[in-house]
């Protein structure tokens, strides 16, 4: 359909014209960036389109990321796309998406790109590490530690709160444990189940209470 997009094009069809209701607006550029077509990207790049426009669910690159084409997200990036400000629905950014969707290679690309590891999102300030906890993604977890993000940042609130280590002691992930502990993680910090350790008892995970306390912590706590 190159073809008729660049005859249309050529005869004056507006190039960030949205398509869509009840705010569900989506670009040429953001349909595109879905299929993850570059020579349509290119074209309409070429003839315009802006990168950042937002549509219903973001900017172009969040259309990319949250369908994984790594290509397409590669390419905005290198045409100047915004990673750290680029945001999906929901205050989302796109690093928030690619944690969720558990793809490290276009974690890596936004990572490198200037993304932030520390960016929350919504009322309860999820961190793309609190998203690789919660799918036991051992890899991208490895991966936003080896870039700065905080081992013991905080999501939730009315004081149910957690880091990424209570999170890992809830689902009883024995090795993501030990990485959290080993890039720092606050053994003792407080939620609303406690210490790690309360949180790995509360769950019922036998290996992430025998692992924490091999850490050292405080049975009393």
């Amino acid at each position: 359909h190159i073809d008729v997009i660049k005859l249309l094009l050529d005869n004056g069809a507006p190039v960030d014209s949205g398509y869509g209701c009840d705010g569900r607006r989506k670009t040429a550029l953001h349909y595109a960036c879905t299929i993850g077509h570059l020579d349509m990207m290119q074209l309409l790049i070429e003839r315009g389109a802006n990168i950042e426009n937002q549509g219903h669910f973001g900017t172009a690159l969040g259309f990319a990321v949250h369908y994984h084409q790594r290509e397409a997200v590669k390419f905005l990036l290198d045409r100047g796309a915004d990673a750290p400000e680029t945001s999906w629905h929901w205050s989302q950014t796109a690093l928030h998406v690619a944690a969720k969707a558990q793809n490290t290679e276009i974690a890596l690309l936004l990572l490198e790109a200037g993304a932030n590891p520390a960016a929350k999102w919504g009322q309860l300030k999820y961190q793309p590490l609190h998203l690789a906890a919660a799918n036991r993604d051992l890899e991208m977890m490895k991966l936003l530690l080896d870039h700065g993000a905080p081992v013991d940042g905080v999501f939730g609130c009315d004081g149910a709160s957690e880091t990424a280590l209570h999170c890992a002691c809830s689902t009883g992930h024995v090795e993501m444990i030990d990485l959290l502990i080993e890039h720092g993680a606050d053994l003792e910090a407080q939620g609303h189940y406690g210490t790690a350790l309360g949180f790995a008892v509360h769950h019922r995970k036998l290996d992430a209470v025998r692992c924490v306390l091999g850490w050292g912590a405080e049975a009393t706590a």
